[in-house]
């Protein structure tokens, strides 16, 4: 499944997996749901009481139906109303134990009552494969479909269209009928979305710090002043996003700041493994999607928002925060899309294009255009040697 398909799945289906609630209520009567092409083949399973709940799909690898209007009682309960896991999978860059909540620069509180579900807690092989092939999908899902997803169910449709993109992949279900997804699946899924944001949001820090110029604090009132002083220039009009803040609006540098292109490859084009090349259907659209642009705009400015007061302070980068933030920039980059295709203007095409065969070309890939102009030509080769017969 390519990342144009999976990106079909999920912001569009609303039925596409079963919303949990959270009261205590009694196990209300299943109403069991059938499609045409599986008739008498109930939707949801229903276990007994004390057993994990699994959202079963129909025949279609892609569509989750629920069963029954009445709210289905939950066993485990998010800890403080959050949706964290300790995700300790192949294919991610940080486990929870790590970057916990990483999105968050403090330290919250949580609550011992009852763990959090993980990978490390499915015991089956074929469905842990699963699932960490489905977190991986996920986390590209964030970075290129929906960075933040549109509310709680939003979310869980993306982490079934995951789940079920995952078990499309031969490499574990050799048949054409999926596993069913659990609901702790579904948490640990969706508890990779502030990890992937966190890492971006890191990979901004440091790229902001030096490609804008801020000062460490030295003690000195000058030193605040500058960084104040920068700090305004850089946010009025976006001037950040520009090739020299102080030329906004010169020709041909829109979104073409160094940073923006350092925190891409920091945060998924690191090396020949990291997701922008082992997932390339996610990353090429052809280029760098404009979502993943936004959600590294919205990085940057959180960053920038460090340095408002002159000194360097821990911010977070949460979706109640930088949502908006993110959404803003979303928006005004598919206006700037549409107004090039209807003045017929190449501009944002390429801009992509430019992005992503840099990120490319500094994990070790490029394209054939790249590679050819680096490689010497055969002509200067035969130039710079001395064919002369000298066996007499």
């Amino acid at each position: 499944m390519t990342g144009a398909e999976w990106a079909a799945l999920s912001p569009c289906n609303p039925n596409l997996v079963r919303r949990f609630s959270h009261l205590k209520t009694a196990t209300p009567t299943p109403v069991a749901v059938s499609i045409p092409d599986a008739p008498g083949r109930p939707l949801v399973r229903r276990v007994p009481t004390g057993k994990k709940a699994t959202i079963t799909p129909a025949s279609s690898q892609e569509s989750v139906l629920t069963a029954s209007a009445t709210p289905t009682p939950v066993t485990n309960k998010p800890i403080n109303g959050t949706l964290v896991s300790a995700v300790a999978s192949t294919g991610t860059k940080c486990s929870a134990e790590e970057l916990s909540e990483i999105e968050d620069d403090t330290v919250k509180p949580t609550s011992a009552k009852k763990p959090r579900p993980k990978v490390a807690d499915v015991v089956d092989n074929l469905q842990r494969a699963v699932l960490q092939a489905a977190i991986i999908k996920y986390r590209c899902g964030v970075s290129t479909v929906a960075s933040f997803p549109d509310g709680p169910t939003h979310a869980d449709n993306m982490a079934a269209s995951s789940w079920f993109a995952a078990c499309k992949d031969n490499r574990f279900l050799p048949t054409s009928d999926p596993l069913p997804i659990m609901e702790d699946d579904v948490k640990v899924i969706k508890a990779c979305a502030p990890q992937i944001r966190g890492e971006v949001k890191m990979a901004a820090r440091g790229s902001v710090k030096a490609g804008y110029g801020f000062i460490t604090h030295d003690g000195k009132d000058e030193t605040i002043q500058k960084n104040r002083e920068l700090h305004a220039l850089l946010v009025t009009d976006g001037a950040f996003m520009w090739t020299n803040p102080c030329n906004v609006g010169a020709r041909g540098t829109a979104y073409r700041h160094l940073v923006i292109l350092d925190v891409i490859i920091k945060s998924w084009f690191s090396n020949r493994k990291d997701e922008g090349i082992t997932e390339e259907s996610f990353f090429n659209a052809p280029g760098i999607l404009l979502v993943t642009i936004a959600l590294v705009l919205a990085a940057i400015q959180n960053s920038l928002d460090k340095w408002r007061e002159g000194v360097f302070k821990a911010m977070d980068f949460t979706d109640k925060d930088y949502a908006k933030n993110y959404r803003e920039h979303l928006k005004t980059l598919r206006d700037w899309e549409k107004l090039c295709k209807e003045r017929g203007s190449k501009s944002v095409v390429t801009l992509q294009t430019d992005l992503l065969k840099a990120a490319r070309a500094s994990a070790g890939l490029s394209d054939d255009g790249l590679i050819s102009d680096t490689i010497p030509s055969l002509t200067d080769l035969i130039a710079s040697e001395d064919f002369s017969d000298n066996s007499a």
